[in-house]
């Protein structure tokens, strides 16, 4: 399952033997998880650093109403913010949406790994500057497009995002978002992520099944939500992909 991790940070610098090994070195923990499982609940102490190897899962966080806000997915591949020991405690929560594996590391390891391996520092470097762009494009999503174009570029993202990672999608893919998950992510109440939802079946863009996911066409379903790819940076293909 590394090899989702080491093809996406192959995205940002090219990654020598010795990068790799120290790579899986520094994600030797791992551990099972179960759907809809805790991994760091808000205002807690954040001793590890979580490597998503397989599955879903997503940082929010939650109001005094108890109404929940996802900031952000977490998709094969994605590495928790590395510098988020920083702050001493969590100010998101992270919770697991389908069974996975994560990759536990500890803080205190990877300044020192980082200056060992500096291809992989580089790659590291480019995976937060990545998650720093999905949050903004986020920001953009939800406080200026319409409800069904809103949805329909998250769709977008996502096929792209497990696309960089080698993950088939061009005969559908995984989608385990419930209406409550697709109403906290877009920002609007789940009625109306479910009627926005409709209207992109109804007018062919999706198919979605039993929690599978299909785009037909998704140079239409991009003309749709004017969904441009660039600030995923992956522009460069990895020059030494995992086959």
């Amino acid at each position: 399952m590394s090899h989702r991790l080491i093809r996406k940070l192959a995205y940002g610098a090219v990654l020598s033997e010795e990068d790799r090994a120290g790579l899986m070195h520094m994600i030797r923990h791992t551990r099972a998880v179960e759907a809809r499982h805790s991994l760091v609940r808000e205002g807690e102490s954040i001793p590890r650093v979580l490597v998503m190897l397989d599955g879903w899962a997503c940082r929010s966080k939650l109001l005094a109403s108890g109404h929940r806000l996802i900031t952000d997915l977490i998709l094969p591949g994605d590495i928790s913010h590395v510098q988020s020991n920083l702050l001493g405690y969590a100010d998101y929560s992270v919770t697991t949406l389908t069974a996975g594996v994560v990759a536990e590391i500890n803080p205190a390891e990877i300044p020192g790994a980082l200056e060992r391996w500096p291809g992989l520092a580089r790659a590291v470097r480019w995976s937060t500057l990545q998650t720093d762009s999905l949050l903004r494009q986020a920001l953009i999503n939800n406080g200026r497009r319409l409800a069904a174009p809103r949805i329909a570029h998250l769709i977008c993202e996502v096929r792209a995002r497990l696309q960089a990672v080698d993950e088939p999608v061009k005969r559908g893919f995984d989608w385990p978002l419930t209406q409550d998950d697709l109403a906290d992510v877009t920002g609007m109440t789940p009625v109306h992520a479910n009627r926005s939802l409709r209207v992109l079946r109804d007018n062919g863009l999706i198919l979605l099944d039993r929690r599978r996911m299909h785009v037909p066409d998704s140079d239409r379903l991009a003309a749709y939500c004017e969904f441009r790819p660039d600030y995923l940076h992956h522009a460069h293909a990895p020059s030494n992909p995992v086959r």
